[in-house]
């Protein structure tokens, strides 16, 4: 990055590209954080005899969001057709949330 550009950006604001990688990959990481979370309260409910639905649809929301904006991006089909199917599975468990919930 040329010295006018860093001078450009700390005069405006803007995050330098390090600073644009730890932002985006923190999203990541809360993500992950998310997910081991559900699954700790998903296997609890689940041991407990109760049902667990709510925090499984977390998950795959999240997980169908994400390969949604990754498909938006990149372009690329899988992405695609990884959202599409996470997104049905995340309503077919808030379907059962609500009716066995």
């Amino acid at each position: 990055m040329k010295k006018e550009d860093i001078l450009l950006k700390a005069k405006n604001g803007g995050l330098d590209e390090r600073e644009a990688s730890i932002f985006l990959q923190s999203f990541g990481i809360g993500g992950i954080v998310i997910c081991i979370l559900a699954v700790i309260f998903s296997v609890w409910k689940a041991i407990h005899g109760e049902q667990f639905f709510e925090f499984s649809a977390f998950v795959f929301v999240y997980l169908s969001a994400t390969d949604f904006y990754k498909y938006k991006q990149i372009k690329d089909k899988r992405y695609l057709i990884s959202s599409i199917l996470t997104g049905i599975f995340t309503i077919i468990l808030i379907v059962m949330y609500f009716v066995r919930g």
